[in-house]
Parts: structure tokens; sequence; C-alpha cells
């Protein structure tokens, strides 16, 4: 089995091997977000896209109820729903031509797996259905995250500061809500100058 392995890795690319790392099952934490933005970044070769969608099609492809398969899949997901908010449009354009991949896990039961982890991919592939589905709602998503990318470069705003992104969206409820604004009445006041220049010298100014 360890020659068949190696020589399988021989004739794959820097790519596959990269996203095979961040999906398998030997390790108990997904890909670090630093390889899933490089991964975001490679959607935007189109050899480099192949590749990543290959293997992204083969891992949800599996349907075995196994544990280990059931990691996989978890994994698998989480980096399809960041790829969603993060890659290119040519990315989004194939997720959403095999939206059937994705569609089985919304009901996903494996019975060597917790319930926790089963409940997880539901989860998951609620939302990256819910965002296939819904055009507004996903590029809403992604302007969010272009607009913190180029908050962490702002002098004073930390890389995990997104209060702007909050408080646009309070504003957002707050105009659907609000009743609309009278407009201001000013009211004329006259104002004496005990400095004036001249005894009978009067300034009268309008104040709100």
């Amino acid at each position: 089995m360890a020659l068949i392995r190696t020589m399988k890795s021989l004739v794959q690319s820097s790519t596959e091997m990269k996203v095979k790392e961040a999906t398998n099952s030997s390790t108990k934490t997904g890909a670090t977000g630093s390889v899933m933005n490089e991964m975001s970044i490679l959607t935007f070769s189109p050899q480099t896209l192949d590749e990543i969608t290959n293997v992204v099609r083969k891992r949800l492809s599996n349907r075995k109820p196994s544990q280990t398969n059931s990691i996989h899949i978890l994994k698998t997901l989480t980096l399809v729903s960041y790829l969603l908010n993060h890659s290119s449009h040519y990315f989004i354009a194939w997720i959403k031509d095999n939206e059937q991949l994705v569609q089985p896990y919304t009901a996903y039961t494996a019975h060597a797996a917790s319930e926790k982890r089963q409940e997880e991919i539901r989860q998951l592939a609620h939302t990256v259905l819910q965002l296939l589905r819904d055009d507004e709602l996903l590029e809403r998503r992604r302007s969010e995250v272009v607009e913190f990318r180029s908050s962490i470069s702002t002098p004073g705003r930390i890389s995990t500061d997104n209060s702007h992104v909050r408080r646009q969206q309070l504003l957002e409820e707050f105009s659907a809500t609000a009743a609309p604004l009278e407009r201001p009445q000013f009211h004329e006041r006259r104002v004496v100058s005990d400095r004036a220049p001249f005894p009978n010298r009067r300034l009268t100014t309008l104040l709100e």
C-alpha cells in the first residue's frame, strides 16, 4: 500500500496534494486559513482550478458511510464554503453546475460517524446550497470579504475588527424600518452684539 501511495504521489500535482492534505482524515483540524487562501488564489488559473475541482469532485462523490469518509466530507464542504466567499467566479460557476454533489449531504447519515459530525455536514451543505441559489446573498457575502480584507491595512484597525461590516448592517436595518425624517425647522432669533463698533448696530442671525 505504501508503494502504491508513493506511485500516486509522483503523478499528482502540488495543488492536488494540497487539496487532499487539506481534506484528509489524518488530522483533527481542517485546513488553515492561509492554506485555503492559497487555494482561493489558485482558482484564478484554469489549470490549478481544474486540479482543485477534480479533488473536490472525488471527495464529494464518495458517499461511503464511514467515519473516515465523513471527515473527508466535512473538510471538503468547509473548503467549498470558504472558496464560495473568496475564490474566482470560475469556481463558483463550476460548483453551481455541480450542485448535485452537495445536495445529498443535506440529509447525510453515517452510522459510524458521530451525531455532531452528521449535523455539521448537513448544516454546511444547507449553507453552501443557500449561497448557490441566492446570487444576491452570495455577492453581498463576497463584497463583505473584500471590504474586510481592504480594512486590514487601515491604520488603527486590526485584522479581526469587522465593526465596519456590522455598522453597515445596522444602517441598512435602520433605513428599512425608520420613519421618514421631517424637514428641520429654523426659527429666527435676533442677537444683539455688545461689541458692535456703533451703538445702534445689530447683528441678526438664523439659529436652529
